[in-house]
């Protein structure tokens, strides 16, 4: 990913090579439009008891790393939790400075 020339290159480097590093986490890079894009994130241990701390955390990394590898020309505009939420709404919008929801509210 230090090697790619834009932020997109190096997400979908990372959506097409997680596996070599992980079996447990699926990342998918989904074209919504030319400029939005959707980051999939999907841990595939759920017997794992802590998964969906595991799964935010995750988010929360890749959240914060963004605007950093690109310099501060991007950022998510929403987050959407598959999962039911472990904490209000409110919560998690003011850490994640952007739009949240989850699928289950």
């Amino acid at each position: 990913m230090r090697n790619s020339a834009t932020l997109g290159d190096a997400l979908r480097y990372c959506s097409t090579n997680t596996r070599v590093f992980t079996k447990a986490v699926s990342v998918v890079l989904e074209p919504l439009t030319d400029e939005r894009y959707l980051l999939r994130f999907e841990v595939l241990l759920e017997q794992e008891p802590h998964h969906v701390q595991a799964l935010e955390h995750s988010m929360a990394l890749v959240h914060h790393a963004i605007p950093v590898m690109s310099g501060d020309k991007a950022k998510a505009r929403q987050v959407w939790f598959m999962h039911e939420a472990r904490a209000e709404p409110a919560l998690y919008s003011a850490y994640f400075a952007s739009s949240c929801a989850s699928a289950s509210r």
